[in-house]
């Protein structure tokens, strides 16, 4: 399977640098440029799957930049790096297809992170898959090389090693996702290679290996973060269902922080809800974007429930997350519309008035209504083969 390929725009050599040596590091063919100019250049020859472009350049910017690639390649995930305190230009980047932005100066992890849910929706999107990767410590030559080959079977790209600092070595040059360690290896032992790794990612899960004797290291090797241990004589049944769990502990450790990111970005850009409980859309500043086309890119990347109706109480557009959550997809506010989606404290008639004096006056309205939380409504502008109309907005916000 071929790798993803990741493009680099930044101007700064060092930070550069930097920066390149991180994502070839996660394993991404990586292509680099240092002005908006000569990137969109190199884009154009190599269709990167991710363009991670700085917003101050010479030639033109980051925005200018994430315009001109999501025109030619609208499923490129694009990142965009942002000085402290351009929040609004940050959120006027997501709003117009930008998959995330990092704020300088950039947190490595940070940038490994979203790199990762960047590569997730590529391959979701290519239907394909990526090999994970793993690394076996074990100073018994033909027992390395023997359970290379098993994983090599199962699946995952594998590194070997024949102690701690040669493990040390791979692992801070390589993408590795689950590690096999043998507690007792020459110059460096299971227990001190496992502390030492902590402290360059905790991105991965270990397992021990453990002969007769050794099972107290082994348990302090898991106080230290190691997932599980086997004795030896090794049982590859065993082992193969110990690394496959550590590996979907790994991805589910992922998915989850990739959610928590994903609901961030939601709520910078849908609202802030101070702890009194009232709204403040965050809409004002750059009113004349379409909110419609900023709402169908946005549900493509969050969990968010929502319909827009017109003023002849028609639902135009159901989001894919209100239809998996209320298993229904709704063609007109009436009574079943309020009895399916949990609006009985509502009514048909109140929501009726509300979404009429959300057309009228153009406000936004937050309530608390039968099994929602939040019911949030706002007037949104639509716009369909280059048509304008309006309509409105209704977010359901557990």
């Amino acid at each position: 399977m071929s790798k993803i390929k990741v493009l680099l725009i930044e101007d700064d050599e060092m930070t550069r640098g930097l920066y390149e040596r991180v994502i070839k590091k996660e394993g991404y063919e990586t292509f680099t440029a240092s002005n908006g100019k000569e990137g969109i250049e190199v884009f154009k020859k190599v269709k990167p799957d991710i363009v991670i472009t700085d917003k101050k350049m010479p030639e033109f910017d980051g925005m200018e930049v994430m315009r001109i690639v999501k025109s030619i390649s609208p499923d490129t995930e694009v990142i965009l790096i942002t000085a402290f305190g351009e929040y609004d230009t940050a959120i006027l980047a997501l709003r117009r297809g930008v998959m995330d932005y990092l704020k300088k100066p950039v947190n490595l992890e940070q940038l490994v992170l979203t790199l990762g849910r960047a590569s997730k929706n590529i391959a979701e999107k290519k239907k394909i898959s990526i090999k994970p990767s793993l690394l076996i410590l074990e100073d018994d030559k033909s027992t390395n090389d023997k359970l290379a080959r098993v994983f090599e079977k199962e699946g995952y790209n594998v590194f070997t090693g024949a102690d701690g600092e040669e493990g040390i070595e791979i692992f801070s040059q390589n993408k590795i996702d689950i590690l096999l360690i043998d507690v007792q290896m020459p110059k460096k032992d299971g227990l001190c290679f496992l502390k030492e790794i902590n402290k360059i990612s905790k991105n991965c899960e270990s397992i021990m290996i453990t002969g007769y004797g050794d099972e107290d290291t082994a348990v302090e090797a898991m106080r230290n973060g190691a997932i599980n241990y086997v004795r030896k004589p090794i049982d590859l049944e065993q082992l193969i269902l110990s690394v496959q769990k550590a590996l979907e502990k790994l991805q589910l450790r992922r998915a989850f922080l990739y959610k928590v990111r994903e609901l961030e970005l939601s709520e910078q850009i849908i609202a802030k809800i101070t702890s009194d409980k009232k709204l403040v859309i965050d809409l004002s500043e750059h009113s004349a974007t379409n909110v419609l086309d900023f709402a169908l890119r946005l549900v493509n990347t969050i969990p968010l429930s929502f319909v827009i109706v017109n003023q002849d109480m028609n639902v135009v557009f159901t989001s894919k997350y209100f239809i998996k959550s209320y298993n229904y997809t709704p063609k007109k506010i009436e009574e079943d519309f309020i009895q399916r989606s949990g609006l009985e404290n509502i009514g048909i008639d109140d929501l009726r008035i509300n979404i009429k004096k959300i057309f009228d006056k153009g406000i936004s309205e937050m309530h608390t209504a039968g099994s929602q939380d939040q019911l949030i409504m706002l007037k949104a502008s639509m716009i369909d083969k280059e048509k304008e109309r309006e309509g409105v907005l209704i977010i359901f916000n557990k």
